[in-house]
């Protein structure tokens, strides 16, 4: 919730300093970028997809070659899996 309508009723009533100098001044800078602060939405940054995702989606496409990006991750597939079978031994 953003509270730029409290801060605009009420910074007119802010006190003066021990030194005497009034907070009028110092607010009209302060205030509106601490609202800016407040208010602004945090974007996040999108995840970048990873090769085999981008691979896969090429995959299940029609796109003409689709089958052949297709064929070579399942021969991927198949050469990790046999590797990890002979790693275990």
């Amino acid at each position: 919730m953003c509270y730029a309508l409290w801060a605009v009723r009420y910074v007119h009533r802010w006190p003066l300093t021990k030194q005497g100098i009034l907070m009028k001044p110092l607010s009209i800078v302060v205030v509106p970028l601490l609202l800016l602060a407040a208010c602004a939405t945090k974007k996040e940054a999108a995840q970048k997809p990873t090769e085999r995702q981008v691979d896969s989606a090429i995959g299940n496409s029609n796109l003409p070659g689709a089958q052949g990006v297709k064929g070579a991750m399942r021969v991927a597939d198949s050469a990790a899996a046999r590797n990890a079978r002979l790693d275990s031994i």
